[in-house]
């Protein structure tokens, strides 16, 4: 799947009425595909200042606000994933990153500066700015997208009006309290199954769309999406997709099939550019061809 089939992705979405005009900006795509194994420290950021950024957030859980405890923590978090990242290249050892942590804490200077209230209102300004999402990318399935969180694998069988497909499914769940910009939890969910050959012949991609659609609808109990488009995107592949609004916040999803390959990629949230960047990060590539061309 092309990037412009991407954009016509937003540009439906858009068409829909689910957010503002944030959604259809043109955005440029990460090159570098990523794997869970792979992932690396927020930019700029080194063993010495990932072991500061730790013990800074000791400092300020202990002296700072009360109401800040979930931003602070939020930080601490990302900066433990960093230094796994750097123990893991040999740059720092876990004794050394606790030694500088420790210091950090009883002195109350991080990276030469003294932490004080107003130092940790701008470490906290740091989440704020901070999007630690991460390039997911599954061989088998032959997709990447970005999520805001590691997902949740469950390869399972389920049963469609008599059916059994072999699902493969991807989840992610990311609460308030994990990040400052969000009011309500948001919900993230890529499904990806094959179709059999007698299946495609069968049936048409209209009622594809219409029994899977329902289906995962039903599983997560959600309401009939009132508004829907089917579409062919410029690369030729079927999409439908649905937008409407359930337990306070927008829905929507966008199904494929691509081949003999179904896909299903939903969220729930109200933030417009995270669903602007989900739905315009996924792609459908082609991971069994390229390899075997090689």
């Amino acid at each position: 799947m092309k990037r412009s089939s991407s954009v016509f992705v937003l540009s439906a979405l858009l068409s829909l009425g689910l957010s503002s005009s944030a959604i259809a900006q043109e955005e440029s795509a990460p090159e570098e595909i990523i794997s869970e194994e792979d992932i690396s420290a927020p930019e700029g950021w080194d063993p010495v200042k990932a072991a500061n950024i730790m013990g800074a957030m000791d400092w300020c859980m202990a002296n700072g606000e009360e109401s800040d405890q979930a931003v602070y923590t939020t930080l601490a978090q990302g900066a433990s994933r960093a230094l796994d990242h750097f123990v893991d290249t040999g740059d720092i050892t876990y004794a050394e990153a606790s030694l500088i942590q420790s210091r950090v804490l009883e002195q109350g200077y991080y990276l030469g500066l003294e932490l004080t209230a107003a130092e940790c209102t701008n470490l906290r300004n740091i989440v704020i700015n901070w999007h630690p999402w991460q390039l997911v990318t599954s061989r088998e399935a032959s997709f990447v997208v970005e999520m805001p969180s590691w997902p949740q694998r469950e390869d399972t069988v389920r049963l469609i009006q008599g059916r059994g497909f072999e699902w493969t499914l991807y989840d992610a769940i990311v609460e308030p309290d994990n990040n400052p910009l969000l009011e309500d939890e948001e919900y993230y969910l890529v499904g990806y199954t094959r179709l059999p050959e007698d299946y495609l012949g069968s049936t048409s991609e209209d009622e594809i769309f219409e029994m899977f659609g329902q289906y995962i609808s039903n599983k997560l109990g959600l309401p009939e999406l009132p508004d829907s488009t089917s579409e062919v995107t410029p690369d030729g592949d079927p999409v439908r997709i649905t937008t409407g609004e359930a337990y306070g916040q927008s829905v929507a999803t966008v199904m494929y099939i691509v081949d003999d390959r179904f896909y299903l990629n939903l969220m729930v949230g109200k933030e417009p550019l995270h669903f602007q960047r989900f739905f315009r990060s996924f792609e459908a590539l082609d991971f069994v061809e390229e390899t075997a061309s090689k």
